[in-house]
């Protein structure tokens, strides 16, 4: 919270953290970029526009991710719980969008439900958890009309040393990472409209312009019963080639705020983080716009907003009259992406 664009919206009050002695401070950066696009979206357009910025949502920040080491993985769904619960206590009463750009390759789950998943199945569905054996018990009497969680999840990224020319095809290989398979979360891959290389570079755009980002999972590899995910794409950058590989790079990539921003104001990021972010910035938005919706109404306003890009439509009529093959289609790009312009006029 100490960079110049994210004091006036996130309060000392509103940091937290699941363990006391990790601190509250961001250890590696991620989290102040998250935030920046949480607020502001892709800075590049916002810096390159004149005018005042209008900004209606805050930001509230909750620590998850130790600064060494790292998290039991059986715990990672009492974690969440635990982190969603500080949020609450910081204001009750606060309509608000948890944001999840943190997965795990550790479980190949083929998009059947894990303890972290299903945790964040619960907690959409409006269950709580007694956080304080660290295990998952619940608080409610599941008879309960309880109040709903709208979680936006990041899909997980290609490793970089994954990344190939035929990015659509390893995308379509790379699953949807632990553990944004949970039905309920809206989960978040990534696009991209970012193609143009400064004069005489000598790398080229691995994708054209609307294309699935070369860093973004599908789930063409889940059973065919599971939900479609992702559900909706943000832009997320792309990745350049040239004779020494296939490598990320500031032009194609999105800018956002650095975590040490005295040594400098500014950083670049990419991938599925981002987008999801990106994601969250548009629920906030139609929460300020209409107060009084529900979690799940935001949810399926951001879903049946949604469009495909001319390069994705493309691809399904290649294929429409092939059943699975468009069903294949559907698990790659989901619904498309959300505008929050046709959002109210849905609502």
């Amino acid at each position: 919270r100490g960079h110049p664009l994210l004091q006036k919206s996130l309060n000392e009050e509103h940091c937290s953290s699941c363990e006391p002695q990790w601190g509250v401070h961001d250890h590696d950066g991620h989290g102040t970029e998250m935030a920046g696009i949480c607020l502001f979206g892709d800075l590049t357009e916002q810096l390159g526009a004149t005018g005042p910025l209008q900004v209606r949502h805050r930001l509230e920040s909750v620590k998850l991710l130790p600064p060494a080491g790292e998290n039991d993985p059986e715990l990672w769904g009492a974690l969440t719980a635990d982190a969603s619960n500080r949020a609450e206590l910081m204001g009750p009463h606060r309509k608000r969008t948890f944001c999840l750009a943190t997965t795990s390759t550790l479980e190949n789950h083929k998009g059947q439900p894990t303890l972290w998943s299903t945790s964040i199945d619960a907690l959409a569905s409006g269950m709580s958890f007694d956080s304080s054996n660290q295990g998952l018990v619940y608080l409610n009497d599941t008879s309960e009309k309880l109040p709903r969680r709208l979680f936006v999840v990041s899909a997980g990224n290609i490793h970089p040393n994954k990344l190939q020319a035929e990015h659509l095809d390893r995308s379509d290989l790379e699953p949807i990472q632990e553990p944004a398979q949970a039905w309920n979360a809206l989960t978040v891959g990534a696009y991209t409209e970012k193609v143009h290389a400064p004069a005489g570079v000598q790398w080229k755009p691995l994708c054209a312009p609307g294309e699935l980002s070369p860093w973004s999972t599908t789930s063409l590899t889940f059973n065919a019963d599971w939900p479609i995910k992702p559900e909706i794409l943000f832009e997320g950058g792309n990745a350049a080639s040239d004779p020494y590989g296939i490598t990320s790079c500031a032009e194609l990539s999105l800018l956002t705020t650095y975590h040490q921003p005295s040594e400098r104001a500014f950083t670049i990021t990419w991938a599925t983080s981002p987008a999801t972010a990106q994601a969250a910035r548009l629920s906030a938005q139609i929460m300020a716009d209409t107060p009084a919706l529900w979690p799940e109404s935001v949810r399926g306003l951001m879903v049946h907003s949604a469009r495909w890009t001319t390069a994705m439509e493309q691809q399904f009529r290649e294929v429409k009259q092939n059943k699975s093959k468009r069903l294949q289609i559907l698990r790659r790009y989901g619904y498309g992406v959300p505008s929050l312009e046709r959002a109210p006029t849905i609502a």
